[in-house]
């Protein structure tokens, strides 16, 4: 080691290590997806608040990842049914930080006090795939900006480490085009964050990455509302009307069968349901349940369902595995498809989960619920 390095650099630690850090009490930075910045994360709101070297008592957003919490939550928000569904779906979907109003003379959890500030509950939203583990664990968080106070935020691995002591740990996950920690990722940016007010109008209270595309606020917000109060808006985490509720009780979690014999070389579909509403096309974003079984063992390793929150991706787009990508294409929305991934198209000799072994053929059912079309909005099926 030379004298001109006198200390090694500091490395970023792996899953396992950021959950036991949380468990721990620690305040844990995480990483988001672009355009997002990093996160800090912990059990109390104290621990965040430390870490971002401000006031302990200073107000902390509750991150509302998880059902059980968004359950009690909805119960406390000064909102119309219409307009808890709308909101469930700005967290659930859109990502963004939420100002909600709280009803008057509610009981408030102990939980919930510090995200609480006259009379306003403050509400982060994002559940990314690769954090679920981590969050599973936790049904309440409280996360901030990745920045102490004066700095902008962690845009990445590198400037969270450079920025943190090594009292806060830093997560970093696997990126396909960058897997090694990078410094100086531009274009990154804050959520950003959205007032709803009683009588369920948007307000924008804070501009982030969701709305630095649009031309202005005005623009953002009309663009957001089209997006989270259209005809599916009620079937994501939300109040139920009558007629979801019949629905939903003619289509319920399915068994999956794998088809006798040897696994199928190339990505084979077979249409369970036939829907009667859009067919889907690349370009278009779509919300589907599904459930994920071993070809070899018939085991299930993932299931939308079970979480009670579907899974939303824009076709095409290289998000998903292509086994989805292309077997997902030319679907009608309302309908129910099985879809077999040969490892090429899947996750070929990676093992993503111990559920998951290296060299997996897939057996998909996905339900495909609604679509989305930047001509025609939100499509749900007839």
């Amino acid at each position: 080691m030379s004298a001109a390095d006198p200390t090694p650099a500091r490395a970023p630690v792996t899953l396992d290590q950021a959950r036991h850090a949380l468990r721990q009490g620690s305040a844990v930075v995480l990483p988001n997806p672009a355009p997002l910045t990093h996160v800090v994360a912990a059990t109390t709101a104290t621990a965040v608040n430390r870490a971002k070297h401000r006031p302990a008592d200073q107000p902390v957003a509750l991150w509302a990842h998880h059902h059980d919490t968004l359950d009690t939550l909805t119960g406390l928000w000064d909102l119309a049914p219409q307009d808890c569904v709308m909101t469930r779906r700005l967290l659930a979907e859109e990502h963004l930080t939420v100002l909600l109003p709280v009803r008057a003379h509610a009981t408030l959890p102990s939980w919930l006090e510090p995200a609480v500030k006259e009379g306003w509950m403050l509400l982060f939203g994002a559940r990314r795939r690769p954090l679920r583990a981590l969050l599973d664990d936790h049904p309440v968080l409280y996360v901030s900006s990745a920045n102490l106070t004066g700095h902008p935020p962690a845009a990445d691995t590198g400037e969270a480490l450079a920025m943190f002591p090594p009292a806060v740990p830093v997560l970093h996950l696997p990126d396909p085009e960058h897997p090694r920690p990078r410094t100086g990722t531009r274009g990154r940016r804050a959520t950003t964050t959205v007032r709803v007010t009683p009588d369920g109008q948007l307000r924008l209270h804070r501009h982030g990455a969701q709305d630095q595309p649009h031309a202005d606020a005005d623009d953002y917000l009309r663009h957001l509302h089209a997006r989270c109060t259209g005809s599916a808006s009620s079937r994501v985490w939300g109040v139920p009307t009558e007629s979801d509720e019949a629905a939903m009780s003619e289509r319920t979690k399915p068994e999956v069968d794998v088809p006798e014999g040897d696994a199928p070389t190339e990505l084979t579909v077979r249409d369970l349901v036939v829907g009667d509403g859009p067919e889907v096309k690349p370009g278009m974003v779509v919300r589907v349940h599904y459930v994920g079984v071993t070809f070899e063992s018939g085991k299930e390793f993932d299931a939308s369902w079970d979480r009670g929150q579907p899974f939303k991706f824009a076709l095409g787009s290289g998000k998903v595995i292509k086994g989805w990508d292309r077997g997902v294409r030319g679907m009608k929305v309302g309908g129910r498809r099985e879809i077999i991934v040969p490892p090429r198209l899947g996750y070929g000799n990676q093992s993503p989960s111990p559920l998951i072994p290296a060299g997996s053929t897939l057996v998909f059912v996905v339900d495909l619920l609604d679509s989305y079309s930047s001509t025609g909005g939100w499509s749900s099926a007839r």
